[in-house]
């Protein structure tokens, strides 16, 4: 015996076909250095910041994803990670715990923009990873060597292709994780994430 599908199961069928074609072409979230039961609160590709004499800038992309990763989804934490490598192969990973904490800040970059900025040091090296905020965009990592920047680079301004941050949902300013230290600001532009000059 054949049943002809009310017209209110028809519209279901119809909602349903509609809303699976556009999940279908929504794109896939970049990868994640996150381990099971971690959530990424950041995951972008990095590309080194090239500078000709000219001026302006251009991203030469390197293969390296960033990912910082959190014990739970909100705070307070009591674990966050640091990692950086290939897709799927972690080369430097720093974990935030009780003993050995990140430091954060905020920071206004101009009247328009600012930035969030973690950090952490291993000897003589401080890793700094930044977020434009407000009109600005974008996932910065600089690495300095005894206040020489060594590395820089830049995820580019596109989110959901060239980075994806939930970072904005931290508490930059006050604190409410264990694992963060507020870092204070005497100059916002002399810090431990900002090059000495060149002399």
């Amino acid at each position: 015996m054949h049943l002809t599908p009310s017209p209110v199961r028809l519209a279901g069928l119809f909602a349903l076909a509609i809303c699976k074609a556009v999940f279908a072409q929504q794109p896939a979230g970049l990868p994640t250095h996150c381990a099971k039961g971690e959530y990424a609160y950041l995951n972008a590709y990095m590309s080194e910041i090239r500078r000709p004499p000219e001026g302006g800038y251009t991203l030469v992309k390197t293969g390296k994803l960033l990912s910082v990763c959190a014990d739970s989804r909100s705070e307070p934490f009591r674990k966050v990670a640091y990692r950086f490598g290939p897709e799927g192969k972690v080369e430097m990973e720093s974990v935030a715990s009780d003993d050995r904490r990140f430091f954060v800040f905020d920071r206004s970059t101009s009247p328009h923009t600012g930035e969030n900025v973690m950090f952490f040091r291993i000897g003589a090296y401080t890793y700094c990873v930044t977020e434009a905020t407000a009109q600005g965009s974008g996932i910065g990592l600089r690495v300095l060597k005894s206040g020489r920047q060594v590395l820089d680079l830049f995820s580019g301004n596109r989110r959901g292709a060239d980075f994806e941050s939930e970072m904005i949902e931290m508490n930059f300013v006050a604190p409410r994780s264990p694992v963060f230290r507020s870092y204070l600001l005497s100059n916002p532009f002399e810090t431990p994430c900002d090059p000495m000059p060149r002399t």
